[in-house]
């Protein structure tokens, strides 16, 4: 009954019924009606920052798909160690005759022949010249029918050089030749032909007997690149050119029992051209000549000391000019 009499106050003021609406509906401060905009900022800021940590996620995602694995890394090296991708240098051997040169792994040479040399220089103890035989010996190791090592020795045998002021008194001498190739080809006309391009390192030492009086012995070293064209491998007779060019050269003197010195060097290069017929029996056995040319240049600053014993003078700006000229026969041995 008390309840009933409560509505039916309400009902008769309804002023009073709605101040009371009023108090129910309205929040009772200002911090409360600040509530609403306070967590609807909040929420704003939440997904902001969520989704700059999608952002960053997608990135690094993205950039682990990129990023090669290590097992890739290790494949493409193997591939450009090998001159081409596996699946092509099988592809190649697969089509290859069995009496392809291609199918060598192994190339040993073995040549006599002649060696002129010519030591062109105003100053005494560098000017001489040689005429003797000669021997070379190489070998080529094929990593794959693209790309291979080359390595090969040649030496004088027997040579001597005029070792006084007059040219009475010989001294027998040695001029040795090192050299190191990285070599890779690239097949022309269907494999019938092939240009060769190469990475060079060469080493020359002249050597004279421990009484000498007016040589030294001499070290050179150069570095440089090199191609060569060779032609109708298919067939019996086939010809190759060959140029290197070395633009970075050092030189040594060591002197023997005079103490001389040419100045201070100031510039080396070598440049050597090649001309060869090969006979080829089969793929294992094969017979070629070569002719060879090679000049190198030492060029130094400063003055000679001591003067040049024949003719007194004080010279400076020496120049040193070596050409080795090369007549060879020779018989190679492929596996």
């Amino acid at each position: 009954m008390k309840l009933v009499g409560v509505l039916l106050f309400l009902l008769a003021n309804p002023l009073l019924a709605n101040d009371a609406r009023l108090d129910l509906d309205l929040p009772t401060n200002e911090s409360e009606s600040e509530k609403p905009i306070d967590k609807y900022e909040q929420a704003k800021e939440k997904l902001r920052q969520r989704w700059k940590e999608m952002e960053r996620e997608e990135q690094r995602r993205k950039l682990a798909s990129e990023e090669p694995s290590p097992k890739d890394t290790a494949t493409k090296l193997e591939d450009a160690f090998m001159g081409a991708k596996q699946e092509e240098i099988e592809d190649l051997k697969a089509q290859l005759a069995e009496d392809d040169i291609r199918n060598n792994v192994l190339e040993v040479q073995v040549a006599p022949g002649i060696m002129y040399v010519e030591s062109d220089s105003p100053y005494y103890y560098r000017d001489y010249r040689t005429y003797s035989p000669s021997l070379a010996l190489s070998a080529k190791i094929w990593l794959s029918p693209y790309m291979g090592f080359h390595a090969s020795y040649t030496t004088s045998t027997g040579a001597d050089v005029v070792d006084d002021l007059n040219g009475s008194n010989q001294s027998i001498v040695s001029h040795e030749i090192f050299q190191y190739s990285l070599s890779r080809r690239k097949f022309l006309s269907a494999g019938s032909s092939f240009l060769e391009f190469s990475l060079d390192y060469k080493s020359y030492n002249f050597k004279v007997p421990s009484d000498s009086s007016y040589r030294a012995n001499i070290k050179s070293n150069f570095y440089g690149f090199g191609f060569s064209y060779t032609d109708k491998i298919h067939h019996r007779l086939s010809k190759q050119w060959l140029i290197k060019l070395y633009m970075f050269g050092s030189e040594s003197e060591d002197t023997v029992t005079t103490n001389f010195r040419s100045g201070e060097l100031n510039k080396s290069y070598s440049v050597q051209i090649q001309r060869q017929w090969k006979y080829r029996i089969n793929r294992k056995h094969s017979f070629f000549i070569n002719l060879q040319y090679i000049f190198d240049t030492h060029i130094y600053e400063g003055q000679a000391t001591p003067a040049d014993p024949k003719t007194g003078s004080n010279l400076e700006g020496v120049d040193v000019d070596t050409s080795f000229g090369l007549f060879q026969l020779g018989y190679e041995w492929g596996s």
